[in-house]
Protein backbone atom coordinates (compact mmCIF):
# COMPACT_ATOMS: atom_id res chain seq x y z
CA UNK A 1 0.00 0.00 0.00
CA UNK A 2 2.81 2.44 0.82
CA UNK A 3 4.38 1.99 -2.60
CA UNK A 4 1.09 2.77 -4.34
CA UNK A 5 0.63 5.97 -2.35
CA UNK A 6 4.17 7.07 -2.99
CA UNK A 7 3.84 6.40 -6.72
CA UNK A 8 0.50 8.21 -6.76
CA UNK A 9 1.99 11.29 -5.04
CA UNK A 10 4.91 11.41 -7.45
CA UNK A 11 2.67 10.83 -10.46
CA UNK A 12 0.25 13.58 -9.42
CA UNK A 13 2.91 16.19 -8.70
CA UNK A 14 5.14 15.49 -11.68
CA UNK A 15 2.06 14.95 -13.84
CA UNK A 16 0.96 18.48 -13.01
CA UNK A 17 4.36 19.72 -14.15
CA UNK A 18 4.28 17.70 -17.35
CA UNK A 19 0.79 18.99 -18.12
CA UNK A 20 1.97 22.57 -17.48
CA UNK A 21 4.96 22.05 -19.79
CA UNK A 22 2.67 20.57 -22.45
CA UNK A 23 0.25 23.51 -22.17
CA UNK A 24 3.08 26.01 -22.39
CA UNK A 25 4.59 24.40 -25.48
CA UNK A 26 6.79 27.03 -27.09
CA UNK A 27 4.80 29.98 -25.74
CA UNK A 28 7.64 31.14 -23.46
CA UNK A 29 9.88 31.35 -26.53
CA UNK A 30 7.43 33.43 -28.56
CA UNK A 31 7.59 37.13 -29.30
CA UNK A 32 4.79 37.95 -26.89
CA UNK A 33 6.68 36.73 -23.84
CA UNK A 34 10.03 38.05 -25.02
CA UNK A 35 8.51 41.52 -25.48
CA UNK A 36 6.98 41.72 -22.02
CA UNK A 37 8.45 44.23 -19.61
CA UNK A 38 10.12 42.03 -17.01
CA UNK A 39 10.10 42.79 -13.29
CA UNK A 40 13.47 43.78 -11.88
CA UNK A 41 13.46 40.72 -9.62
CA UNK A 42 12.66 38.21 -12.38
CA UNK A 43 15.08 35.28 -12.33
CA UNK A 44 16.91 34.12 -15.43
CA UNK A 45 14.72 31.88 -17.58
CA UNK A 46 16.97 28.81 -17.15
CA UNK A 47 16.35 28.72 -13.38
CA UNK A 48 12.81 27.40 -13.82
CA UNK A 49 14.06 24.12 -15.30
CA UNK A 50 16.12 23.54 -12.17
CA UNK A 51 13.70 24.80 -9.52
CA UNK A 52 10.45 23.14 -10.59
CA UNK A 53 11.61 19.50 -10.64
CA UNK A 54 13.02 19.97 -7.13
CA UNK A 55 9.75 21.56 -6.01
CA UNK A 56 7.69 18.71 -7.45
CA UNK A 57 9.93 16.27 -5.60
CA UNK A 58 9.52 17.95 -2.21
CA UNK A 59 5.79 18.40 -2.78
CA UNK A 60 5.39 14.69 -3.50
CA UNK A 61 7.31 13.78 -0.35
CA UNK A 62 5.19 16.13 1.78
CA UNK A 63 1.93 14.78 0.37
CA UNK A 64 3.08 11.20 0.90
CA UNK A 65 4.00 11.85 4.53
CA UNK A 66 0.58 13.34 5.23
CA UNK A 67 -1.26 10.63 3.31
CA UNK A 68 0.50 8.04 5.44
CA UNK A 69 -0.68 9.85 8.58
CA UNK A 70 -4.22 10.42 7.31
CA UNK A 71 -4.87 7.11 5.57
CA UNK A 72 -7.57 8.73 3.44
CA UNK A 73 -7.54 11.72 1.10
CA UNK A 74 -11.30 12.07 1.42
CA UNK A 75 -10.98 12.74 5.17
CA UNK A 76 -8.01 15.12 5.03
CA UNK A 77 -8.68 18.77 4.14
CA UNK A 78 -4.96 19.49 3.79
CA UNK A 79 -4.47 16.76 1.19
CA UNK A 80 -7.61 17.78 -0.65
CA UNK A 81 -6.45 21.39 -0.85
CA UNK A 82 -2.95 20.22 -1.82
CA UNK A 83 -4.33 18.42 -4.87
CA UNK A 84 -6.63 21.35 -5.74
CA UNK A 85 -3.75 23.82 -5.77
CA UNK A 86 -1.65 21.30 -7.69
CA UNK A 87 -4.35 21.19 -10.37
CA UNK A 88 -4.46 25.00 -10.52
CA UNK A 89 -0.78 25.32 -11.48
CA UNK A 90 -1.29 24.27 -15.14
CA UNK A 91 -4.27 26.64 -15.32
CA UNK A 92 -1.93 29.50 -14.44
CA UNK A 93 0.36 28.46 -17.31
CA UNK A 94 -2.63 28.45 -19.65
CA UNK A 95 -3.84 31.89 -18.56
CA UNK A 96 -0.40 33.49 -18.64
CA UNK A 97 1.37 31.92 -21.61
CA UNK A 98 -1.47 30.78 -23.85
CA UNK A 99 -4.27 33.29 -23.26
CA UNK A 100 -1.88 36.17 -22.37
CA UNK A 101 -4.30 37.14 -19.61
CA UNK A 102 -1.85 38.62 -17.13
CA UNK A 103 -4.56 39.90 -14.82
CA UNK A 104 -6.35 36.57 -14.42
CA UNK A 105 -3.00 34.78 -14.09
CA UNK A 106 -1.87 37.19 -11.38
CA UNK A 107 -5.00 36.74 -9.31
CA UNK A 108 -5.00 32.97 -9.82
CA UNK A 109 -1.43 32.59 -8.59
CA UNK A 110 -2.22 34.71 -5.55
CA UNK A 111 -5.00 32.20 -4.84
CA UNK A 112 -2.56 29.32 -5.41
CA UNK A 113 -0.10 30.91 -2.97
CA UNK A 114 -2.86 31.32 -0.39
CA UNK A 115 -3.75 27.66 -0.86
CA UNK A 116 -0.09 26.67 -0.49
CA UNK A 117 0.24 28.57 2.79
CA UNK A 118 -3.00 27.02 4.05
CA UNK A 119 -1.83 23.54 3.05
CA UNK A 120 1.51 24.11 4.76
CA UNK A 121 -0.32 25.13 7.92
CA UNK A 122 -2.70 22.16 7.75
CA UNK A 123 0.20 19.79 7.12
CA UNK A 124 2.06 21.26 10.11
CA UNK A 125 -0.89 20.31 12.32
CA UNK A 126 -0.39 16.65 11.42
CA UNK A 127 3.32 16.40 10.80
CA UNK A 128 5.96 19.14 11.06
CA UNK A 129 8.33 17.28 8.73
CA UNK A 130 5.75 17.32 5.93
CA UNK A 131 5.27 21.06 6.40
CA UNK A 132 9.03 21.58 6.17
CA UNK A 133 9.15 19.57 2.95
CA UNK A 134 6.38 21.75 1.51
CA UNK A 135 7.91 25.05 2.60
CA UNK A 136 10.26 25.51 -0.42
CA UNK A 137 7.27 25.25 -2.77
CA UNK A 138 5.21 27.60 -0.63
CA UNK A 139 7.98 30.19 -0.61
CA UNK A 140 8.62 29.84 -4.35
CA UNK A 141 4.94 30.11 -5.29
CA UNK A 142 4.67 33.21 -3.11
CA UNK A 143 7.63 34.70 -4.98
CA UNK A 144 5.98 33.63 -8.25
CA UNK A 145 2.77 35.37 -7.18
CA UNK A 146 4.63 38.63 -6.60
CA UNK A 147 6.40 38.16 -9.93
CA UNK A 148 3.17 37.41 -11.81
CA UNK A 149 1.41 40.40 -10.27
CA UNK A 150 4.35 42.61 -11.25
CA UNK A 151 4.18 41.32 -14.84
CA UNK A 152 0.52 42.33 -14.84
CA UNK A 153 1.28 45.79 -13.43
CA UNK A 154 4.13 46.45 -15.86
CA UNK A 155 2.32 45.26 -18.98
CA UNK A 156 -1.24 46.60 -18.79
Amino acid sequence: MIKKRLIWCFTATFGSGILAKFIMGNAAKGDWYLNLTKPSFAPPKWIYGIVWPVLYLVMAIAAFIIWEKSKSISKDKGLQLFFVQLALNPLWIYLFFVKHNLEAAAYLIILIAACAWTVTYLFSQKNKEAAYWLLPYTLWISYAAALSYQYYQLNV
